[in-house]
């Protein structure tokens, strides 16, 4: 007979903390700079309405004080508009730049930008490199991967080609659209300013999910779990504090990754069907470390890196809570005090003791508690584990689930042998939230499979 459960992941163990970006300007009143305010600029490469392409990236100098900001401020950004004359009958040709982030001579940087709108008729390049007008609106902005738009933009037009060029020394150009000053404070969450990249993260979500995100300050309901990234029922990209955590850029980035996971598709649990003679007892002491000890891990791993891109250290918290455990001299008491299945739940421990803390000091220690206490068994499948993800290296939602059901087979092959059926779902709002559908074929005479 099968009996179909499901383990939900989403639990997140620990929060972080890191210095904040200041801004200019946050403690005052914003000044305004109307439409046409005049900047003198050099750009990068000459910039033409008819050989340039939509999300070409830009960067320009700012070689005279504007916008507030000094001279050799550095403006990054994109091509925006490529409009050839005549794409509209009688039309003048057009080039608009808009630049999303300032970098100052200090090293500073800030992040602006403008909510993506539709932007007409424009050149982009094809995947086959031919080049194409097409009408640009917030959809297929989405599908060429352009989530925002420069919050400072400048544009040109003339009858037959319209042309940005430096070459000859600086250019004078002027604000296509009026900007504020309070745009640099844009991307603060409660309080917590965002550094570029957090904010073009926090960017990205809120233009799939067409809506701000939302905070919480409440308990996780999940035990254990600080704060989580979730989707709410209704749709929303939420952030869910307890009511005692303080919130920092740290914690908001970890969970927004965890929501960036639901909205590109990966697995949110797993939907384990069982097959065959199997404890009573397996869900209540083994199934509920599932999403602990496994699938939260494996999912910190495969994000983990791009946190560490963006100059931000994931593994403070959670390597400070692992380090806590094994310096103890011991191991989780959910783990360890196990009536049934420990050698599987020690297993399960070494595994997301090996991923979350980034420490071969501490990973030396902890194996040391494992011989000490004689459970080598445990300890060889939580090492063979570690392994496969790490010869796996998923990077996408098929490749996560089939390291997941890889990685089962090894640390709880001795309950029989686990497959991957596919994918179960639930709607909330645009998203589908996809749990991987996992068979476990119960036997009492399997064995770990650990290749």
């Amino acid at each position: 007979m099968t009996e179909p459960k499901r383990i939900w992941t989403l639990l997140v163990t620990g929060f972080f903390c890191s210095a904040l970006f200041s801004v200019a300007n946050a403690q005052h009143a914003p000044t305004l700079y109307p439409r046409k305010t005049p900047l003198y600029l050099k750009i990068n490469g000459p910039m033409d309405s008819s050989n340039s392409f939509t999300g070409e990236r830009v960067e320009a100098t700012i070689v005279k004080p504007a916008l507030g900001l000094p001279i050799g401020t550095t403006l990054v950004g994109m091509v925006e508009i490529a409009r050839p004359s005549n794409s509209v009958p009688k039309s003048p040709a057009e080039i608009r730049l808009g630049f999303n982030e300032v970098r100052l001579p200090t090293g500073e940087r800030r992040r602006i930008t403008s909510p993506l709108r539709d932007l007409g008729l424009s050149r982009v390049r094809k995947p086959s490199g031919q080049s194409e007008v097409v009408q640009l609106d917030k959809s297929n902005l989405a599908a060429e991967g352009i989530f925002r738009l420069g919050g400072i933009a400048i544009s040109k037009t003339h009858k037959k080609r319209a042309e940005m060029n430096s070459t000859r020394g600086m250019m004078k150009a002027e604000l296509a659209d009026s900007f504020s000053s309070n745009a640099f404070t844009r991307y603060t969450i409660e309080g917590i300013e965002l550094r570029p990249s957090s904010g073009e993260l926090l960017d990205k979500i809120e233009q799939v999910f067409e809506q701000p995100l939302r905070v919480e300050k409440h308990d996780t309901g999940v035990t254990n779990a600080l704060s989580r990234g979730i989707i709410s029922d209704e749709g929303v990209p939420t952030i869910v504090i307890g009511s005692e955590v303080t919130l920092t850029e740290n914690l908001i980035v970890h969970e927004l990754f965890h929501i960036d996971q639901r909205v590109r598709q990966f697995p949110n649990g797993i939907d384990l069907r069982i097959v065959g003679p199997l404890g009573a007892d397996f869900e209540a002491q083994l199934g509920r470390l599932f999403g602990a000890y496994l699938l939260n891990p494996i999912e910190h791993a495969i994000f983990f890196p791009r946190m560490v891109e963006m100059g931000i250290n994931p593994y403070e918290q959670e390597a400070a809570s692992i380090r806590q455990v094994v310096a103890a001299g011991g191991f989780p008491p959910d783990v360890h005090d196990l009536l049934s299945y420990q050698t599987e739940a020690l297993s399960l421990w070494y595994m997301t003791a090996a991923l979350g803390v980034a420490d071969s000091t501490v990973i030396f220690e902890n194996d040391r508690l494992f011989e000490k206490d004689g459970r080598f068994e445990s300890m060889r499948r939580g090492r063979e584990a570690l392994n496969i993800f790490r010869s796996r290296n998923p990077q996408t939602p098929q490749e996560a689930a089939e390291t997941i059901v890889a990685s089962l087979n090894c640390l709880l092959g001795s309950l029989g042998t686990f497959s991957f059926d596919g994918w179960s779902s639930k709607q909330k709002g645009k998203i589908a939230e996809r749990a991987a559908v996992i068979t476990l074929r119960a036997s009492t005479f399997a064995t770990p499979q650990c290749n």
